[in-house]
């Protein structure tokens, strides 16, 4: 049987945290009588055969319990034939189910019919006003003749109760006739999880329910609610878990039905609420050349595929379901809901079923502004991730666009340089803001780091007691990916790293036809308006300046930086509000000049060859002859000799 793709229990790196789990009830009937806190409910005949121990007095039953310890059993059939019907209730104490996101029910069950009789046995939950079924077991649901065969039944009781005052009733219905018998043992409710539930649905109401949709895409027939009433699906089972749910039903609609595509689409949520969003749910789908698919979409209209089947998922029957996780957090978005697609596959098919729907969300997201993470000035830089971060708040001025962004805040304690550190493994941008988050006024878009190299450190005078507001977000669209790890600090520094002095044209240091180099950076230097052509990434130039001399015969200039990073080198003539290049090398080293106007002034340009492109640089101007050496081929090679002079050339 093939599955859904790797379709249950699949998380992202945002997945939800384990948390201790609270035991709220617990009964395993070791004690061989029935706890003084449970209660017995009978209407009908006041003697049915019922007790906690071991089957000792019924010979049919082909065993004496159901796990090897004692347990509670109804046995119809000792009860005997010709008896007046009855229906027989055990009620748990009471307990608290609205403390936790996931109230899990265990409890093993055993159940055998009589053939095609009307007795049952269900499992609800009541809150002492409205009785729920959990789960019933008839014609359709036995777990065998003998009393070791048993199914754990788990249930989520948050599907259907978020009560602080809940009991759980086993009910036996014997319908008036001479039946068999149920048991159960090991009764446990857990609490688990510290999210909060946002869609919860069982489809007990056994219709749509108010606030969800469906949606007829192709065809003329639509999901149902209910169980199932006649069709070949009826000889298997009719339902998922003994209550109501929404299913397709396409083998009974018949071969000349009209093919069909039809969503189930649940109420819309605020995907801002919760960093992450975790969606439960039963599935069903018996294969011919059927799917059934999950999407999620955003209010913007926006449609995304989370799971798509192939071939079998459970079944054939609708008992035979599976139950499925998924990770909503990529998908989040200010409006979102969740899509089930039926689609037959243009052909006559079988059947597929949804039940016990629940979208649950945990943890701040603080990629909106007003959950802003608080930061403190020294403090151990603070680890986060935008791989599911919206974008909230003014887009960023300093790229064309921009994705993910995670908020701080920050109330300075001093006066001075403060130093914002990202450590992003992303290509990031900083925004900083003053304000609040109805008005934020930006102070500061930084992306110095432009291709996702090293992450942003930015560098902002502050005042004490001033609150800033920093967004990191990922450059879209740029090098590099947009999402990732981060971890942010802040820290006061003595002031903002020196800009060299000739960062710009008007600044520019002159430089002396073949005098000796002199040592310059180009750390921190800023990028001018005006970039090479050669490489218009080129970033942090610095400037300088020299007159062109007069050069006779085969001489030229050259430009050389002597650099220890990778430079572009560019010569402009003109003034610095108008420059035309002249020549350029975006392989930097040196540039050789020839033709230049005697006594022009000319501007030099060195540049890094894109952003965080740093580092040491001693430029000089040299004249150089190109005519060509007189031993530059073998019949002229100049000889040497053995511990003489050096030759020079």
């Amino acid at each position: 049987m093939r599955h859904f793709a790797a379709f249950a229990a699949i998380f992202t790196l945002l997945h939800f945290s384990s948390v201790a789990q609270v035991t709220l009830l617990t009964e395993n009937f070791d004690d061989c009588s029935l706890p003084a806190n449970w209660q017995v409910n009978i209407s009908g005949n006041q003697n049915p055969l019922w007790y906690v121990g071991d089957s000792v007095l019924n010979n049919d039953n082909n065993g004496q319990n159901m796990n090897g310890s004692c347990f509670l059993f109804i046995d119809d059939d000792g009860t005997g034939d010709q008896t007046p019907p009855y229906v027989i209730d055990f009620v748990s104490p009471p307990f608290d189910a609205s403390q936790h996101s996931t109230v899990e029910l265990s409890v093993d069950v055993h159940y055998r019919d009589w053939n095609e009789a009307e007795e049952h046995f269900d499992v609800l939950i009541t809150d002492g006003t409205t009785e729920t079924l959990i789960r019933r077991y008839d014609k359709f649901r036995s777990t065998g003749g003998n009393l070791y065969e048993f199914e754990t039944l788990v249930f989520d009781l948050s599907l259907v109760t978020n009560s602080p005052n809940v009991r759980l009733i086993f009910r036996y219905d014997d319908a008036g006739g001479f039946n068999w018998w149920a048991g159960i043992d090991n009764v446990s409710v857990t609490g688990k999880g510290q999210g909060t539930n946002v869609v919860v649905e069982s489809f007990n109401g056994c219709e749509k329910p108010a606030n969800w949709e469906t949606q007829i895409v192709t065809g003329v027939d639509d999901w149902k609610f209910g169980v199932i009433t006649e069709g070949a699906a009826l000889g298997g089972s009719n339902s998922m878990d003994g209550s109501c749910f929404a299913f397709f039903d396409d083998d009974l609609l018949g071969q000349d039905t009209p093919f069909s595509v039809v969503r189930l689409i649940s109420p819309w949520f605020d995907g801002t609420q919760f960093g992450q969003f975790n969606l439960d749910f039963d599935v069903i789908l018996r294969y011919y050349k059927e799917k059934i698919a999950v999407f999620v979409q955003n209010g913007n209209g926006e449609e995304f595929l989370v799971r798509e089947s192939e071939g079998d998922v459970g079944g054939p029957y609708f008992q035979n379901y599976i139950h499925a996780v998924l990770d909503l957090s990529p998908y989040r978005s200010q409006q979102m809901r969740v899509v089930f697609q039926f689609d037959d596959g243009k052909d006559w098919g079988w059947w597929a079923g949804i039940d016990n729907v629940k979208i649950s969300g945990l943890g701040t997201a603080h990629d909106i502004c007003s959950n802003a993470l608080p930061i403190l000035t020294g403090q151990a830089c603070t680890a986060s991730n935008n791989l599911n971060a919206l974008l909230d708040g003014p887009a960023p001025t300093c790229v064309d666009k921009s994705v993910g962004g995670l908020w701080y805040t920050w109330t300075a304690d001093f006066t001075g340089t403060a130093k914002f550190t990202t450590h992003a493994t992303f290509n990031d941008v900083v925004n900083v803001f003053s304000g609040d988050c109805a008005n934020p006024q930006l102070l500061l878009c930084y992306n110095r780091d432009e291709h996702g190299f090293t992450g942003e450190s930015s560098y902002l005078p502050v005042q004490a007691g001033q609150t800033y507001l920093f967004r990191v977000s990922g450059q879209d669209g740029g090098f590099g990916v947009s999402r990732g790890e981060l971890c942010v600090e802040i820290a006061q520094v003595p002031a903002a790293p020196t800009v060299p002095a000739n960062d710009d044209c008007s600044n520019a240091i002159p430089l002396q036809i073949d005098a000796t180099c002199l040592n310059y950076n180009n750390l921190h230097a800023e990028t001018s308006t005006r970039v090479p052509s050669f490489n218009e990434l080129a970033r942090h130039d610095v400037w300088y300046t020299f007159v062109a001399p007069a050069l006779v015969g085969n001489e030229v200039l050259e430009v050389q930086t002597n650099a220890d990073f990778s430079d572009i080198i560019t010569v402009y003539a003109g003034t610095c509000n108008d420059l035309n290049e002249v020549g350029s090398n975006h392989k930097g080293g040196q540039l050789k000049l020839s033709g230049l106007t005697e006594g022009q002034t000319y501007w030099v340009q060195i540049s890094g060859s894109f952003a965080t492109v740093e580092g040491a640089l001693c430029p000089q101007i040299l004249k150089k002859n190109l005519d060509a050496p007189a031993n530059d081929n073998c019949i002229s090679a100049i000889s040497i000799n053995v511990g003489g002079a050096c030759s020079s050339g």
